[in-house]
């Protein structure tokens, strides 16, 4: 056996048809990545007749001066559990990399350690999680922990939803009545081209680093494939105006029912009660016939309130970042879009909607307990992943370039990264 570079349509063919698939293991995301300060490189180890037993996506990328570090995001493409191939793929990798330059090679593999529901409780501990930890372990990896937060290059816990079938009545009841607001308020949503990709940013840029260039790449490299859309959540500002005053004139003639009621039986504790709601829900629709009322007078036109952008892979939907327009926050359009989408691509050929990362703390206090809040509302469930390993390439040069970040931080002098 021997470590071979293969291209990027061999490594896409071997990738789409194997049990640990990503999106994050194919050449599309490579040649993102190579836009953006990486190089990319095709891995597989293959027998005597060329017969590929396991691959991976490699990214290398300067630290400064000759120094490199690797990184095989969400991979390999391996059987884990294999030790012996295990070890003959990271011997060989291991030397492949040296002679690249590289000090150490980071993963961050596409096995679960436990599943949970959507209360964060285990349902069941993943066998092969274990095992995976083990050998990697075994074979000189060191592992990073079990993070709760954010800490790794990729979210440790992510929300899936696995299972569609009648998936709106599976939603919690805060969802669903969020859903039906955004749909009363005028909410409708589209699909995002090359155009709308400004607009998108626009609603995302605050949560990262990341520029504008970086989303057209995605929307360049992946769409080439149909891998990429994003969707674009709009105020049909005639619509909020009519629902409302619909629904106001449908309750104000049951409150003056009830009104006329209360004539007949002034002591009827059920209609009192009554009345207190129907003069809420009069008030909530009186506010907004005037919030609409504005909306039209400024007569803003195509207003976006949310967008999001998914990768289409395999069988997998993967939600990979939205935003919402906090001015518009209580039109609940993130969760009208999120719903869209989950119902319109499982009519298709996906089974699995990745709702991408959540901290693994589900304590109320955590300032992240709101995006697993939002998800969890989908009737999804939690995957904890086995997390972050990293295995040395270059002892040497890897001493070297611990010594260099420890001089970093006791002099306080940043070296000049390339």
């Amino acid at each position: 056996m021997k470590i071979i570079e293969i291209s990027k349509l061999e490594f896409d063919k071997y990738a789409i048809n194997h049990k640990n698939k990503s999106f994050y293991q194919t050449s599309q995301y490579g040649t993102l990545m190579s836009k953006n300060g990486f190089n990319d490189h095709y891995i597989a180890l293959v027998d005597e007749d060329k017969n590929i037993l396991a691959a991976s996506l490699i990214l290398i990328q300067k630290i400064f001066g000759s120094f490199k570090f690797a990184y095989s995001p969400r991979g390999f493409l391996i059987d884990f559990n294999n030790l012996e191939l295990l070890k003959i793929f990271v011997k060989l990798l291991k030397e492949n990399l040296n002679r690249k330059g590289v000090l150490y090679l980071k993963i961050d593999p596409n096995i679960v350690h436990i599943r949970r529901n959507n209360q964060g409780d285990s349902i069941d501990n993943y066998i092969e999680g274990k095992e995976t930890i083990s050998n990697l372990i075994e074979i000189g990896f060191e592992h990073k922990g079990f993070n709760l937060y954010f800490e790794t290059l990729k979210p440790r816990w992510n929300c899936i939803i696995d299972d569609t079938n009648n998936i709106i009545e599976k939603y919690d009841k805060n969802t669903r009545n969020r859903i039906k607001a955004a749909i009363r308020k005028g909410v409708y949503i589209e699909k995002g081209n090359k155009n709308d990709i400004k607009s998108f940013y626009n609603l995302i840029n605050k949560k990262h680093t990341r520029k504008l260039n970086y989303y057209l790449d995605y929307f360049e490299i992946f769409g080439k494939f149909d891998m990429f859309d994003i969707y674009i959540a709009k105020i049909d500002i005639n619509k909020f105006i009519q629902n409302s005053k619909k629904l106001y004139e449908k309750e104000l003639e049951e409150n003056n029912n009830i009104v006329e009621k209360l004539h007949l039986k002034k002591d009827n504790f059920n209609l009192i009660n009554k009345k207190m709601a129907s003069d809420n829900m009069l008030n909530i629709y009186k506010n907004e016939i005037i919030k609409a009322t504005k909306l039209y007078e400024s007569k803003e036109n195509n207003i976006i309130v949310a967008a999001t952008a998914i990768i289409k892979y395999g069988n997998e939907i993967f939600f990979l970042i939205d935003g919402i327009n906090n001015k518009y926050k209580d039109f609940n359009a993130n969760y009208l879009l999120k719903h869209e989408i989950i119902d319109s691509y499982s009519k298709k050929e996906y089974k699995v909607f990745n709702l991408n990362g959540i901290s693994g703390d589900f304590n109320k206090k955590n300032k992240y307990y709101g995006l697993y809040d939002f998800k969890s509302g989908f009737n999804s469930k939690v995957l904890e992943y086995i997390g972050e390993f990293d295995i040395v390439i270059n002892k040497i040069n890897y001493s070297a370039f611990n010594n260099i970040r420890k001089f970093e931080k006791i002099f306080n002098y940043k070296i000049k990264k390339n």
